[in-house]
């Protein structure tokens, strides 16, 4: 079958799953979806030009490498191929990624995505559309069990720069951050029975929960825990921040449970593999682009020492003046505009003392958020790198600020337009 043939199928099929959304929507949800699309389809192109043309090198062009090496086999073979754990004997000599699990397991994902096409535009296009997919779905749910956060939900998870890049792009974002929302999906959906939560929920849900551990377990450690604490305390009553404190201890107890379920998370070796991810990161990058933690060391009170830093370094950084190109002034911008707009909003809540209204739930998505960002920033000072790593926690700690802010429109009580469930 012509390579002009299978590109056509590839159309259509992305055209039938726009299609099928649009079909499930009422009212402005369908606008918003079309133009959703054509946002993610401008970023998909955007991704595969930047990192094509004006870097020439990285991860997406090493997956492609593979993934046309894959195309060659047969379709028996190929099949077989991206299926087994290891990578197929005809080919072997000629991956790169045929030593790292995590990089050949994506490289084969690439591969299925660029089977049909044969090229990389089409190959982001079909990341760019599947994860777009499951985004605004999750988008559709949060703001029918949160009735007044449509906007700022908007904001954080359809508009927000960095989230839409580099979940459009041949990257394990374009995977990872998809896969950790299937599993909240039905979590959210716990809080009102009515949303009709089914057996395929809870299905997609676990393969989403497999395909993060596979892909980025470290964030799966961390993130996975939270969500079934949450929905274990969903059917536990009492006052809210007893609660929240049963679910700390809670959380603690499966993350030494988790622990022992990778060797680099387990509690006599992690911080040690941090450090030499710190070093070796260190090492490999252009001074001014990356963070320094000055006398980092395998222990506890080093990591609780540089911690503070990390989590703002996680967070914000880079900042105005750090920026070396066009795409990491991009960057600057964004992170500059967020710590502002961070600080306008805790001077609005200090000011009317509104502290004690912010609820247990609140709180409990902060303190994973802190984690995430503070682990990630030490295990990877790269300010390039943790651009793209910060996607697993970032939209929401842009959806808490967006819903701090006094400016945001309160729609409370307004039905929702769309019938997606």
């Amino acid at each position: 079958m012509s390579s002009i043939l299978l590109s056509f199928i590839n159309a259509a099929l992305l055209l039938l799953i726009v299609w099928w959304m649009w079909t499930r929507l009422y009212g402005r949800h369908r606008q918003l979806w079309l133009g959703y699309v054509a946002l993610k389809a401008m970023a998909a192109f955007g991704f595969v030009w930047i990192y094509g043309q004006h870097y020439g090198t990285g991860d997406m062009l090493n997956y492609l490498h593979d993934a046309a090496r894959y195309r060659t086999l047969a379709p028996t073979q190929f099949l077989v191929g991206v299926i087994s754990p290891g990578a197929p004997q005809a080919i072997l000599d000629q991956l790169i990624y045929d030593f790292d699990p995590r990089a050949m397991l994506m490289a084969k994902v690439v591969a299925l995505a660029y089977y049909l096409s044969g090229n990389q535009w089409f190959t982001a296009l079909n990341f760019a559309m599947l994860s777009g997919v499951i985004i605004f779905r999750f988008y559709l749910g949060l703001t029918k069990v949160f009735r007044d956060i449509s906007y700022p939900a908007m904001g954080a998870l359809l508009i927000f720069p960095s989230l839409l890049f580099w979940t459009s792009g041949i990257c394990k974002e374009a995977v990872s951050f998809p896969a950790m929302l299937l599993v909240f999906i039905p979590f959210l959906q716990l809080r009102h029975p009515e949303l009709r939560t089914s057996w395929l929920h809870w299905l997609l849900a676990v393969a989403g929960a497999a395909m993060l551990w596979l892909i980025k377990y470290y964030v799966a450690a961390i993130v996975l825990p939270a969500c079934l604490i949450y929905g274990v305390l969903m059917y536990i009553d009492g006052p809210p921040y007893r609660k929240l404190v049963i679910g700390l201890v809670a959380y603690i107890v499966l993350l030494l449970a988790v622990s022992e379920l990778h060797p680099n998370l387990q509690l006599d070796r992690t911080l040690q593999v941090m450090v030499d991810n710190y070093e070796l990161t260190i090492q490999q990058t252009q001074p001014g682009k990356a963070v320094r933690y000055e006398g980092l060391a395998p222990s506890v009170s080093a990591f609780a020492y540089h911690f503070p830093k990390a989590v703002f370094t996680g967070l914000f950084m880079p900042l105005l003046g750090q920026h070396w190109d066009v795409p990491s002034l991009v960057v600057v911008l964004q992170n500059s505009a967020l710590l502002a707009l961070l600080v306008y909003v805790l001077i609005y809540l200090t000011v009317k003392r509104r502290w004690t209204t912010i609820p247990a739930g609140v709180w409990a998505l902060l303190g994973v958020i802190l984690l995430l960002s503070g682990l990630l920033a030490i295990t990877t000072p790269n300010y390039g790198t943790l651009e793209r790593y910060r996607v697993a926690y970032q939209p929401f700690m842009v959806l808490l600020i967006l819903l701090g802010t006094p400016l945001r429109s309160k729609r409370q009580g307004q039905p929702s337009s769309s019938r997606c469930a």
